[in-house]
């Protein structure tokens, strides 16, 4: 489930990328225009942007007991 999320935010990144010719400014904005659902309780997504051509760093964690992670 952990690695599908990760394939799922990774290629919605590059489809944003082949439609509009850069990477989401945002998780949020990553949210909002693709398909990408998750339980926030369970998974905490970082999404760090150096450019809008250079692909983001996506990592996903998993909380611990499926509290929020600190």
């Amino acid at each position: 489930e952990k690695q599908q999320l990760s394939d799922n935010l990774y290629r919605s990144a590059v489809t944003s990328y082949a439609l509009t010719g850069s990477y989401p400014d945002s998780l949020a904005d990553l949210e909002e225009n693709y398909p990408v659902k998750y339980d926030k309780t369970k998974y905490t997504v970082q999404y760090t942007v150096f450019a809008s051509n250079i692909m983001p760093e996506i990592y996903v964690y998993e909380n611990p007991q499926g509290g929020v992670r600190s």
